[in-house]
């Protein structure tokens, strides 16, 4: 099993959801899992299971990878909305930041 990269408590997890820009409903839907469930691990009520701990090491990964394009998924959000578009490049955002 690979070296787990982050220390999954309360607090990292907070970081992670924020970071995307997330609800804790839609990280819970990301992990398969209740709100309630999420809620607790924010709070320090409960600890993370292994399959879990292994679910946000993937989301965490993932983000480092495309940490650029989430930072701009607002604005293109926006700008398809503005434009009435389906979908916008990432350059063309970056363009109007």
């Amino acid at each position: 099993m690979s070296k787990l990269k982050h220390n999954w408590q309360q607090k990292q997890i907070r970081l992670l959801r924020l970071r995307l820009g997330w609800t804790q409903s839609d990280l819970a839907r990301r992990l398969q899992c209740e709100t309630d469930l999420i809620e607790s691990l924010e709070s320090g009520n409960e600890r993370a299971a292994v399959e879990m701990v292994h679910k946000l090491e993937l989301i965490a990964h993932q983000a480092d990878l495309c940490g650029d394009e989430i930072q701009c998924l607002p604005a293109a959000e926006n700008m398809c909305d503005q434009e009435h578009l389906g979908q916008v490049s990432l350059n063309k955002v970056r363009e109007n930041d």
